[in-house]
């Protein structure tokens, strides 16, 4: 989000936008089209059934207008036929306020990090006995604002040692704090964050040839995280029986490779086609935004409301 935000001159806009649009939108209305398949095959029912749980279908009409416009635990509740569709919401609404995070100061940012984190370490006081997938009017971005704003520090300071801590230890702190899950998974998300933590800390240390297996990695994530569960709603919900650990594996990588050759990439190169721009000038390397592995320059200027400062 950072890196590209600041790939963009100042106050111009529109291209980040648009890449945002052509690199979320195809994808999602391909998986949200095969989640209303499911709707369409359990019309009439109060709830859908697979190996695991019930998930009852609540105000079918209103969720899947939220849905499609990333409304989903602001005002609408969210889509759960798209297990990750919550999330997903948050992560479009911080997109839609980033030319205003690269205009605020670190220190300001900080302050908004350290309320975020403060809330969702006191979840039972801010939203008691609410699960993050079930929150309205942005309870859920309140609690998890931290985590997008965090990274957003990192990018500009990221050699220095003081936001390679706080990147490591405070996302550890927070996310062993709250344990929703079943099964472990709270574990799981920790260890998770750590390793993408550590990632971020030595990416300009990358071998060159990694890079290729880890940006095709990088691209299958998203239609990862969108398919898998539309998909096994589609293929598990008429017999709960069929749904195994493996199979669930198995069909969701099936499934998010084809989604990601059979739409991603043609929407991308659709998208360039349409722009008449390279790829290159569609998104600014990291060497060409900062310098590989450097911070955000001393010199660079972020405008606050009372005129620029240098950070």
């Amino acid at each position: 989000m950072a890196h590209s935000i600041y790939g963009e001159k100042e106050g111009e806009y529109r291209e980040f936008y648009r890449r945002r649009i052509w690199r979320i939108y195809p994808t999602y209305l391909a998986c949200f089209a095969l989640a209303c398949v499911v709707l369409w095959m359990h019309r009439g029912e109060s709830v859908i059934r697979i190996s695991g749980g019930d998930y009852p279908i609540l105000n079918p009409v209103w969720s899947v207008l939220g849905a499609v416009a990333f409304l989903g635990g602001i005002v609408a509740p969210h889509f759960f036929l798209i297990g990750v569709n919550w999330s997903l919401n948050i992560e479009v609404l911080f997109y839609a306020l980033t030319p205003l995070l690269r205009r605020i100061p670190t220190r300001p940012l900080l302050v908004a990090i350290a309320i975020s984190a403060f809330c969702y370490y006191n979840h039972s006081v801010v939203a008691p006995g609410e699960l993050l997938n079930r929150m309205l009017w942005g309870k859920a971005a309140l609690l998890l604002g931290w985590l997008w704003l965090l990274g957003f520090v990192f990018y500009r300071h990221r050699t220095e040692a003081w936001a390679q801590i706080i990147l490591v230890l405070a996302g550890n702190l927070m996310l062993s704090r709250w344990d929703q899950a079943p099964r472990g998974y709270g574990i799981y998300d920790t260890f998770s964050y750590s390793l993408v933590a550590i990632c971020l800390i030595a990416a300009p240390q990358v071998p060159t040839a990694w890079i290729k297996p880890l940006n095709y990695l990088g691209d299958l994530s998203y239609p990862l995280y969108l398919v898998h569960a539309p998909l096994i709603f589609l293929l598990c919900s008429g017999n709960p029986s069929l749904l195994r650990w493996w199979l669930f594996i198995v069909l969701s990588f099936a499934g998010a490779m084809f989604v990601l050759h059979a739409v991603d990439y043609p929407s991308r190169r659709l998208a360039k086609r349409l722009s008449g721009k390279s790829k290159s000038e569609l998104q600014p390397p990291l060497e060409v935004v900062f310098g590989a592995g450097e911070s955000v320059p001393a010199n660079t200027r972020i405008p606050s409301a009372s005129g620029s400062r240098e950070l």
